[in-house]
């Protein structure tokens, strides 16, 4: 798991299979990229990915952090290939688990649920500017897991917040052989395997900057 030193009492835990995976620590020189905010302290570790797995980002918080403070909450958003996929919100010790992306489907009209589930990366080959152009940018934050801790201020509120609609549907991951060149990536994440939900959240918070990033 990877251990917050900066933030004691929170751990983040990647899931495999229902299992925390093995997690191998970063070069000491490290990939600058994955840092985001050179102001924010960030842990780097690297698991190994199964395929048509499906997987989840496990956060823990425990007494050891302060708790003290009036309306005081952590959140933990988790970001994947780039794309946000779910928050949670953490306002006293426990174990949380986000394991999906909730979309609105358009033809079902109803909030639904997607699992997360490894696919493996192929590549071709093509000459093709456009694409190879294409599939550089793409597979820049490609394989990568990204949980951000912020600190919140919870203020109650009547109506609740905007939400995306989008529904992301399960993926195909073949690239140019010359974007992947140097990169030790074998999987992407997909949306599979969807099921109704209802949203239950109606508080909005004021947010502190981040003061942790897990990659």
């Amino acid at each position: 798991m990877a251990i917050l030193r900066d933030l004691p009492g929170v751990q983040v835990t990647v899931q495999v299979a229902g299992k925390d995976a093995k997690e191998y620590d970063a070069d000491e020189e490290g990939e600058q990229p994955l840092a985001g905010d050179p102001a924010c302290p960030t842990v780097t570790k690297y698991i190994e990915s199964i395929d048509d797995a499906r997987f989840a980002i496990k956060v823990t918080a425990s007494s050891d952090y302060e708790w003290g403070y009036r309306n005081h909450a952590l959140a933990a958003e988790v970001k994947i290939d780039g794309n946000r996929i779910s928050s949670k919100r953490i306002s006293a010790p426990g174990e949380f688990t986000m394991d999906g992306k909730k979309a609105f489907c358009e033809q079902s009209q109803n909030w639904k649920k997607y699992k997360l589930t490894f696919s493996s990366v192929s590549t071709i080959e093509d000459n093709h500017p456009e694409r190879l152009e294409r599939d550089l940018e793409a597979v820049k934050q490609l394989g990568l897991i990204r949980v951000t801790i912020e600190r919140w201020i919870v203020i109650p509120q009547s109506a609740p917040r905007p939400r995306s609609r989008s529904v992301h549907k399960a993926r195909k991951f073949e690239f140019l052989e010359k974007s992947m060149k140097g990169k030790a990536i074998s999987h992407g994440t997909s949306w599979v395997n969807h099921h109704p939900f209802f949203f239950r959240d109606n508080t909005t918070t004021n947010k502190k900057n981040p003061v942790q990033t897990i990659t």
